[in-house]
């Protein structure tokens, strides 16, 4: 060994190596990196969601607002699944037409009993609570039932779709 190796501490030998170090901005920048990355994600995450509420609202919900459309979309449906031939389907289409009006039938003399237990639930809820719980519980509730309202008047048959024999007496 020469005398300027073992004399010079700092010296480094050709056979060992240092451990490079790295600058502190290397490590900010990967934490800047994962938080941009969890941030895409968490973006991505509530876009689907909005996205999936959207296509259910779309899809189930507002479609079920037109009861005149109800029996075509069954129809075609069961055309695909079970195979109908075109008179079978015509005689399904008008019989679930003619089911669905009765049905809506039924439910417009049953809503006097509903609408006489819906009261019933809010007078004896109102009995429990105190101060201005009450207040709060009867907006809250004429709230909830004029949403039920106006669904229930968009489910209900206009006059002019009515057919004859549809409220179960024979057409003249």
């Amino acid at each position: 060994m020469s005398s300027t190796q073992s004399d010079n501490p700092s010296a480094v030998s050709p056979d060992v190596v240092k451990p490079v170090r790295t600058p502190r901005g290397v490590k900010c920048r990967r934490w800047r990196c994962a938080a941009t990355l969890l941030a895409v994600f968490v973006c991505g995450v509530v876009v689907g969601s909005a996205a999936t509420v959207y296509v259910i609202n779309e899809r189930f919900y507002l479609r079920s607002k037109e009861p005149a459309s109800i029996p075509e979309r069954l129809t075609r449906r069961l055309r695909r699944e079970i195979d109908l031939t075109d008179p079978q389907a015509q005689q399904v289409q008008d019989i679930l037409t003619r089911r669905m009006m009765q049905i809506m039938e039924i439910r417009e003399q049953v809503r006097p009993q509903m609408e006489a237990q819906f009261q019933a639930v809010r007078h004896e809820v109102a009995q429990v609570l105190a101060g201005d719980q009450v207040q709060r519980w009867e907006q809250w509730f004429d709230d909830f039932r004029e949403r039920r309202r106006k669904r229930w008047k968009s489910l209900a048959p206009p006059s002019s779709q009515q057919q004859p024999g549809v409220s179960g007496k024979p057409a003249p």
